[in-house]
């Protein structure tokens, strides 16, 4: 599950503000007044200073990517500044937190992360993305453009940059109900001054563009694990389907000899069956998570309701595998592969 406030336009002030809508040459977006800090602000992800207590709090986040359920677990955000940073803070909502990732860099996007995007003049090029796990682990990048291609440096790093986390339950123990965790996030203005473009320290009344993300998976860490397991186990099966095509980059089997394609066929069968092979370790998982947890926790109530929203989750990686074998069938007739 991917929420996010619409595109915000944000401004900073030195007083007391609200979120509103702005009617904008795109039409309206979410307005955000971000109020100075008026105590120092420590980064502990405890988020009990005053500044923090009187600040506007965002409530309003919806969930992209499909729309067949609600936000089960609420996210809330605020955000300050003062002379040297650019404050973010995040309350989630969570009955299982979970995170595999442990090193910076790592592909946090794949798991459970709360995000900021900074984009200062809203033209979608040299924008800054931060992500955070449960586990205090960050990705930070420098988006050069979207558009045609995505095109980004992940060496890129926010100097100067603070987060931690709390945690209000356990990671990794998905027999265990939790409650929650925060994030709290420190970016120093001058790390985005050379390389963000508009970037520079703001004035009081500047405008500026952002979304604030957060994303939610409820298959959980175990799920996480076993479908890596299972792409690592389909790489080879990929990496030989290329070096068939090596010299053929519209990737036409009529090109190919006949015992290239013999080869081909049978590496395209092998893959499918990996394919359906996750589908199925997918749901069993789930449902093993399911039983497990309807026979440990006492609050069954509480207990059916995220079984349920994690049925969604299955349905919808289900739906994610099937637009995936049909990708690749498509992919290994007519495309090259794209190498992102």
């Amino acid at each position: 599950m991917r929420c996010f406030p619409r595109l915000m336009l944000i401004v900073l002030w030195p007083a007391l503000a609200t979120s509103e809508q702005a009617l904008t040459s795109v039409g309206p977006l979410a307005y955000y007044a971000v109020e100075r800090a008026i105590d120092p602000i420590i980064i502990d992800g405890k988020l009990d200073e005053f500044s923090w207590e009187k600040s506007n709090q965002i409530n309003s986040l919806d969930r992209i990517l499909n729309d067949y359920a609600d936000v089960h677990f609420a996210t809330r955000s605020k955000m300050l500044w003062d002379d040297e940073y650019f404050y973010f803070s995040f309350v989630c909502q969570d009955a299982d937190i979970w995170a595999i990732y442990k090193n910076e860099d790592d592909r946090l996007w794949e798991e459970e992360v709360v995000e900021v995007f900074i984009d200062p003049d809203g033209d979608g090029k040299n924008y800054l993305e931060l992500e955070v796990n449960p586990q205090n682990v960050v990705v930070d990048l420098l988006v050069y453009s979207i558009s045609p291609e995505w095109v980004a440096s992940i060496d890129w790093d926010i100097n100067g940059l603070k987060t931690a986390v709390s945690i209000h339950g356990s990671v990794n123990d998905s027999l265990q109900l939790d409650q929650g965790w925060t994030a709290e996030i420190a970016i120093p203005w001058a790390a985005m001054a050379d390389s963000v473009t508009g970037g520079a320290q703001p004035i009081s009344g500047d405008i500026w563009r952002l979304n604030l993300y957060r994303i939610e998976r409820k298959g959980g860490r175990d799920l996480k694990k076993r479908i890596n397991t299972l792409h690592a186990q389909a790489a080879p099966i990929r990496a030989a389907i290329d070096t068939l095509w090596l010299g053929h980059q519209d990737r036409d089997e009529s090109q190919l000899d006949p015992q290239s394609r013999q080869q081909l066929t049978k590496l395209k069968q092998k893959l499918f069956a990996e394919n359906d092979n996750s589908w199925q370790v997918v749901l069993n998982t789930a449902m093993k998570w399911s039983d497990q947890l309807v026979k440990y926790s006492g609050r069954r109530y509480i207990v059916e309701s995220e079984i349920n929203s994690r049925c969604n989750e299955i349905l919808e990686a289900h739906e994610i595998l099937k637009k995936h074998n049909a990708f690749n069938q498509e992919t290994l007739r007519n495309v090259k592969r794209d190498s992102r």
